[in-house]
């Protein structure tokens, strides 16, 4: 019996000897290196075997090395700054991977403007946000993407219109006439406009806030640089990527409104024959759950030597409002070569975009549509679904109706807005066409020379058409407009890099051309009697409309010469210089040439020796210091400068009609961009194992010689009373705080927390300028201690002062009557009409803030994203007019507004003004990987569902406390804007 159990023992060994060492046979030492999307290596990754207890980290190089790994095992990459990601083995004994890196990763590449640097080697304000920090869901353009995310940089979005362009401002308004628009740049191709650029084709943004980053740009960076690097091709078989969402989206909220019953019941009480008879909730009737759907196809792949990527992507979003959305189709290529021993770096890009628009809005430029009552700035259907009788119906089917079936009220102030909107033809198509190249050619190990070119030509042709049976156009009119624009860039220079011991040095030369040019043309005519043709054949029309046809071409060009040192010393000390010198046909003789120079400097604090025993606690800290002076041409239109003469009118002299030639413009030869000046210190630093790093910046900055429009006598102007001159001073003043933090980062769970918060403080502090007349004499121009800035609009209240530009004050401040209650009839009661008595209002906010959470468990993601404004306040232009009865004439007979607090006669007073403070959660996503390893085609999958705008905590009682960023509507809900929407999406994201 005892041989046999040995004999079984003996079996039963050998066999777990050979599972074990078939079980060893399995595994393998795995060697690789981790890097950044850039190719940049990445220290003290973690590099862990999934569900195991082997793992290490790499090294200063990147590199690691694993032992006993499973064959078909799974390496888990997390690390602070970076986004874990997992990596299948596959049998490979060599496995490189590439990550995403988060903001406040010191050790990512940054791009700063003809060049690229490491974080740490920073002396500016510069912010990065990599795509896997974007929001989520139903994000429609690169813009979104940022919102809430970086401090300083405020992004606000163009309600829920389609067409609408969302604004963003670094750093506070910098011009009062002149475009406070950042510079965005892609890929080296300057001024493009982020709507052409799909999200999911971006990989990066640098933002450059301060001055000493920002003045390479010279005349075009006083309102900050946007650096938009997009996907490339990597090393590796082609890969292919499908991504796609759909959504709905709804008004997010309106104004609460009288019932149709309970007008209805007023009706009976005070004027039946009002009654139409009907129940319409008109604001339902031109709103409906509009639909978004969006497709992406990428395929990428290449070589050591090349890589390319192209994708193609659809998009296709209604507008909540009836007749309203954009469909746009979106074509990319990017090539890489390397050539001549990898010397020669060929950069080639190209994208083509194709939008197709439907408006809505369209009063501003068609002269002959009007509404009795109502500016064209105010033609806007909520303006009158807010104000029609919603006892009336909505089609009229009698014979004798001369607007084709619809019911119009003849109102005072008002028009059917489904009308407005089902027959009114207002279309856009644009084509876009952004093409470059870029060729880097290694002279010696230390020496490189480039060369850059690129295009970005845009053709927009606009349709306008309203009927013979539309409201107040009974005799049909058509309009056709067509812009073409083409942007040319070229610049050629030199880079240098020189490493000596411990000293690394650094430098850039540039020439640089860019040149503009635009060309329009217009015809619009009334009389057309054709309502199929719309704007197809205008010579149908007999009668052309005042002022068209209409045409003009112009153009202007900078040339510009900079150059920018870098000396680091050990990597501890750091010192950047750059100056740029542009010349600009846009300017006055005088002022063609202008000098933008800039210098910083830093001092990494905790690679010094005192700071060793801080290691664990304080990882790193550097100080920034930086002053530069950048430019702002962009309120100057080219032929500004130069004095433009015309045809006048038709006048009788000596018994003769004669047609005189008169001044149209006046020239200012001592016309010039604006320049300002900004300091600015910052700290960077990472604490706990790089657990929490962050930034705090400290920034004053000065804009001079605002550019201003000049109220001037006509005789010593040559007949013109307005003149474009360069007039005062603004300043900006603020703090600014960004932080983020990996708080978990175990192989299974990891949770991110990030926030910001932006404090700014702006101020006029004169508008005084000069000018030279038409005898050469200098002038000095000199507006009053106040000048009206915006206004509200609407019924019976177009253009009532509101803001104002005040030396001492902050731009667009509100001067408004103080209201104090009502009188026996009702009425209201103000204070005093004494403006120097009126009350004053900052409609700036104190601070601005955002927060983000993103948990992830094993296949399971989520990003939470909060965005706020704390101060500030509104000028509640929707409800005064919906409190206003507008100016009757005696006997007209209307209905009270459907949102009253009891006033008779409303006017403009502080009773209107409401605070602007609002949290508003912008984004909440949560997605899933799909495990798919037994499946050999397909890569990755994931799935997810978005929220947009889910809920605002405010007290502000109109539509949305986010309203204008500058501009002559700062502070002011007026009653004609887009309502801003919520929307829900679902999402598909695959791999091959």
């Amino acid at each position: 019996m005892l041989p046999a159990m040995m004999r079984k023992s003996a079996m039963l060994l050998l066999a777990i000897f050979g599972l074990t060492s078939l079980a060893l046979s399995q595994t393998q030492t795995v060697t690789g290196t981790v890097t950044d999307k850039k190719g940049e290596p990445l220290p003290g990754v973690t590099v862990a075997v999934k569900n195991s207890i082997i793992a290490t980290s790499t090294n200063a190089q990147g590199a690691y090395t694993l032992k006993n790994v499973p064959q078909e095992g799974i390496l888990v990459l997390t690390g602070a700054g970076v986004v874990t990601r997992e990596v299948n083995v596959s049998g490979n004994s060599i496995v490189n991977a590439d990550v995403e890196t988060s903001v406040g990763n010191l050790n990512e590449v940054v791009v700063v403007g003809y060049g690229t640097a490491r974080r740490k080697d920073i002396t500016g304000s510069v912010a990065k946000l990599s795509s896997a920090s974007f929001n989520q869901g139903s994000v429609t353009n690169g813009i979104e993407a940022l919102q809430g995310k970086v401090a300083g940089v405020a992004i606000t979005p163009a309600g829920g219109d389609p067409n609408g362009k969302a604004t963003i401002r670094i750093r506070g308004i910098g011009s009062i006439q002149g475009n406070s628009d950042p510079l965005v740049v892609v890929d080296g191709v300057q001024g493009i406009d982020l709507n052409t650029i799909p999200p999911t084709e971006i990989e990066s943004f640098d933002i450059l806030k301060d001055a000493s980053a920002t003045a390479i740009y010279g005349s075009r960076g006083a309102n900050g640089v946007v650096l938009v690097t997009t996907k490339k091709g990597r090393s590796g078989a082609p890969k292919l990527e499908y991504n796609s969402f759909v959504a709905t989206e709804k008004v997010a909220n309106t104004i609460d409104l009288m019932s149709p019953s309970d007008v209805r019941a007023y009706f009976a009480k005070n004027n039946p024959l009002l009654d139409g008879g009907a129940s319409t909730d008109w604001v339902k009737a031109i709103s409906r759950s509009a639909f978004t759907h969006n497709h992406s196809l990428a395929v990428s792949g290449g070589t050591d030597k090349s890589n390319y990527r192209g994708a193609v992507t659809y998009f296709n979003r209604e507008g909540v409002l009836l007749n309203s959305g954009k469909d746009n189709i979106n074509a990319r290529l990017s090539i890489n070569q390397k050539a001549i021993n990898n010397k020669l770096d060929i950069q080639l890009n190209a994208i083509y975009n194709v939008s197709n628009r439907r408006f809505i809005d369209y009063g501003s430029d068609i002269t002959n549509i009007t509404v009795s009552g109502v500016g064209q700035e105010s033609l806007n259907p909520f303006l009158f679904a807010y104000s029609m009788n919603p006892t009336n119906p909505i089609y009229n089917s009698s014979a004798t109706n001369p607007y084709g079936g619809y019911f119009q009220p003849n109102q005072y102030a008002s028009q059917n807005p489904v009308a407005f909107l089902e027959q009114i033809y207002n279309r856009g198509r644009e084509n876009n066409f952004i093409g470059s190249a870029r060729l880097e050619y290694s002279l010696t190990r230390s020496l490189k020379v480039f060369v850059f070119g690129s295009q970005n030509k845009i053709n927009t042709v606009n349709d306008f058409h309203s009927p013979t049976t539309a409201y107040n156009t009974s005799t049909g009119y058509a309009k056709k407009g067509n812009i073409n624009e083409d942007n040319l860039l070229g610049n050629a220079g030199l880079n240098y890099r020189k490493t000596a011991g411990k000293h690394i040095f650094e430098a850039t030369g540039v020439y640089e051309y860019f040149e503009n040019i635009k060309d329009e043309f217009s015809v619009a005519v009334r009389d057309l009697r054709y309502d199929n043709v719309r704007s197809n054949n205008l010579s149908l029309g007999s009668t052309v409309d005042q002022g068209f046809p209409k045409s003009n071409k112009e153009s202007y060009n900078i040339v510009s010469f900079l150059g920018r040192v870098n000396y680091n010393y050990e990597g501890k000390y750091f010192l950047t210089a750059s100056v740029r010198r542009d010349g600009s046909s846009k300017l006055g003789a005088n002022y063609k040439w202008g000098t933008f120079p800039s210098v910083s400097a830093a001092w990494t604090i905790s690679k010094e020796g005192f700071m060793d025993g801080t290691k664990g606690v304080l990882d790193d800290l550097k100080l920034r210091v930086g002053y530069g002076i950048t430019g702002n041409q962009n309120g100057i239109t080219p032929s500004l400068s130069q004095k433009l003469t015309g045809f006048g009118s038709p006048t009788l002299v000596n018994g003769n009609v004669v047609t005189p030639i008169v001044n149209l413009q006046n020239a200012n030869s001592n016309l010039r961009w604006e320049r300002k000046a900004q300091l600015n210190a910052g700290l960077d630093f990472a604490l706990l194992k790089n657990v929490l790093t962050g930034s705090v910046d400290f920034y004053s900055g000065k804009t001079t010689d605002l550019l201003y429009e000049f109220g001037v006598d006509r005789a010593v102007f040559d007949g013109v009373d307005k003149l474009v001159a360069n007039a005062g001073e603004l300043t900006n003043r603020g703090v600014e705080i960004q932080l983020n933090s990996l708080l978990i980062k175990r192989t299974s769970f990891q949770l991110n927390v990030s926030g910001n918060i932006s404090f700014n403080t702006n101020k006029i502090v004169n508008l005084d300028g000069e000018a030279s007349d038409r005898f050469g004499a200098t002038v000095k121009l000199t507006q009053p201690n106040r000048v009206s800035w915006g206004s509200i609009y609407g019924r019976g209240l177009s253009f009532s002062n509101v803001t104002f530009l005040e030396p001492g004050y902050p731009m667009g401040t509100m001067l408004v009557p103080h209201f104090t209650g009502k009188d026996a009839q009702g009425n209201p009661l103000i204070e005093s009409e004494d403006i120097n008595k009126f009350r004053r209002f900052n409609p700036l906010p104190k601070f601005t803030y955002g927060f983000s959470i993103s948990p992830r468990y094993k296949n399971l993601d989520a990003a939470i994203n909060f965005r706020g404004s704390q101060g500030g306040k509104i000028y509640n232009g929707t409800l005064t007019n919906l409190d206003n009865e507008g100016r009757l004439a005696d006997g007209d007979n209307v209905y009270a507004a459907a949102v009253s607090h009891g006033f008779k006669k409303p006017q403009i007073s502080d009773y209107f003004v409401e605070s602007g403070s609002f949290l508003r959660l912008d984004n909440l996503a949560v997605g899933y990987n799909v495990p798919v390893r037994n499946i050999s085609v397909i890569k990755n999958v994931r799935v997810f569902a978005a929220g947009n705008n889910l809920f605002i905590i405010t007290k502000y009682k109109g539509t949305d406390p986010e309203v204008a960023a500058d501009g002559k509507n700062l502070g002011i809900e007026n009653i004609n804007v887009y309502p801003k929407n919520r929307t829900f999406s679902f999402g598909l994201n695959v791999g091959f």
